[in-house]
C-alpha cells in the first residue's frame, strides 16, 4: 500500500532524521554556497544568496524541530516544505547563472530528500513541486534539451521514492522486531504475565498517575500453597498448569490498568493505583477464581495465600510494599 499513516515509533525516527538533515545539510549548502562564489564570482553573491538563506533557515529549523514540544506530525511536513525551499532557491540560481553543475545538485537534492520523512503525502506534494519547478526552468536555459532534464528530475523523484519506500519497509521491521524483543524481555515465558523486569519498566507510568492523583499505591502479594510439593507429586509439567491457572485467575480478578506479574517461582504480584477499601473482598475474588480455575484438586487443592500493603507512591516505594505484603502473607498463611 502506497499511503500509509505513519506511526508513533515511525514518526520519532523521523523527527531524528529529518532535523539533522536539516542541520547538516544547511551547513554542507552554506559551505558549497561560500566555496562556490570564493573560486568563482561570476554573478556575484546575490546568486548564492537564495540558498544560503534558505540553509540557515534550514539550520535553525533543524534545532527548533527537535524539541519535543514540536508536534511530530508535523517535522515531516517542515521537513518537506524546507528542502522544497532550497529546491526552488537553486532553481533561482541557475535562472541567474545556468549551469548543468546547479542543476545536478537539484536532481540530487530530488533524489535524496525523502527517506528521512518517512511518510508519503509530504513527499508526494514536495517531489511534485520540484520536478515542476525543474521542468520549467529547464525550458529557460537548456533549449531544446529541456525534455532531457526533464525526464532526469522524473527519474531522480522515482529513485527517491523507491528510497522512501525501502526506507518505510526497514524502519517498519526494525521497530517490530525491537518491540518484540521488548516484550520478550519483560513477559514472563510461561504466563505471559511481566516478568520482574516489565513490573519495573511499566511502574513508572503508574507512580506518575498516583502522584497526580494524589492516590496511594498498593500491592497483592499471592502466593501458590502447595505448588514445591505438587511438583514432587506430579511433575513439574503439571506444576506450570498450576502456576498458569492461578496467572490467570489473579488476572481476571484486577482492574485493566493494575499491574499483574510474576515475582518468582510460585509468587505472583498484582500493583494498582488507591487503597482498597475492601482488602478482604479482593483476597476473597482472587481465592475464588483460583478455586474455580478447573485444576484437578485431588492434586493440587486450589488455594492461594494473599498479603497486601498500600502506601504513598514514593521513589523506592515498591520494594518496601512488596516485602510489607509477603509479610502479610506469612502472618495471615500461619493464622489459618
Amino acid at each position: 500500500m502506497l499511503a500509509t499513516r505513519p506511526n508513533r515509533d515511525m514518526l520519532a525516527v523521523a523527527r531524528h532524521d529529518a532535523t539533522r538533515t536539516l542541520l547538516w545539510g544547511g551547513a554542507i549548502v552554506i559551505s558549497f554556497s561560500l566555496l562556490s562564489f570564493a573560486l568563482d564570482q561570476a554573478g556575484g553573491i546575490r546568486v548564492h544568496a537564495a540558498d544560503i538563506g534558505v540553509a540557515v533557515v534550514m539550520v535553525l529549523a533543524g534545532v527548533v524541530l527537535a524539541k519535543p514540544e514540536v508536534p511530530a506530525a508535523l517535522v515531516p511536513w517542515a521537513y518537506a516544505a524546507l528542502l522544497t525551499a532550497l529546491v526552488l532557491a537553486l532553481l533561482y540560481e541557475i535562472w541567474l547563472l545556468p549551469t548543468p553543475l546547479a542543476m545536478s545538485y537539484v536532481l540530487l537534492v530530488i533524489c535524496a530528500f525523502g527517506p528521512p520523512i518517512l511518510s508519503w503525502p509530504p513527499f508526494l506534494v514536495a517531489v511534485a513541486v520540484m520536478v515542476a519547478s525543474s521542468t520549467l526552468v529547464a525550458t529557460t536555459w537548456a533549449g531544446h534539451h529541456w525534455h532531457d532534464w526533464a525526464t532526469a528530475a522524473v527519474v531522480a523523484a522515482l529513485i527517491g521514492g523507491l528510497l522512501l519506500r525501502v526506507r518505510i519497509k526497514t524502519v517498519a521491521e526494525l521497530t517490530s522486531f525491537g518491540a518484540n524483543a521488548q516484550q520478550q524481555a519483560t513477559t514472563d515465558d510461561l504466563t505471559g504475565l511481566l516478568n520482574r523486569r516489565g513490573l519495573h519498566v511499566h511502574l513508572p507510568s503508574l507512580t506518575a498517575l498516583s502522584r497526580r492523583l494524589e492516590q496511594p499505591l498498593f500491592v497483592a502479594f499471592v502466593d501458590i500453597d502447595g505448588l514445591k510439593a505438587t511438583n514432587d507429586t506430579h511433575g513439574h509439567a503439571f506444576g506450570d498448569q498450576v502456576i498458569v491457572a492461578a496467572a490467570r485467575a489473579t488476572q481476571a480478578c484486577v482492574r485493566e490498568n493494575d499491574l499483574v506479574a510474576r515475582w518468582g517461582g510460585d509468587e505472583l504480584i498484582v500493583v494498582g493505583l488507591g487503597e482498597p477499601s475492601d482488602a478482604d473482598g479482593l483476597r476473597d475474588r482472587i481465592r475464588e477464581s483460583v478455586a474455580r480455575s478447573g485444576i484437578d484438586p485431588k492434586k493440587w487443592a486450589g488455594t492461594v495465600s494473599i498479603g497486601m500493603a498500600s502506601g504513598p507512591a514514593e521513589d523506592g516505594l515498591l520494594d518496601h510494599l512488596i516485602h510489607a505484603a509477603d509479610a502479610d502473607m506469612y502472618r495471615r498463611r500461619q493464622q489459618r
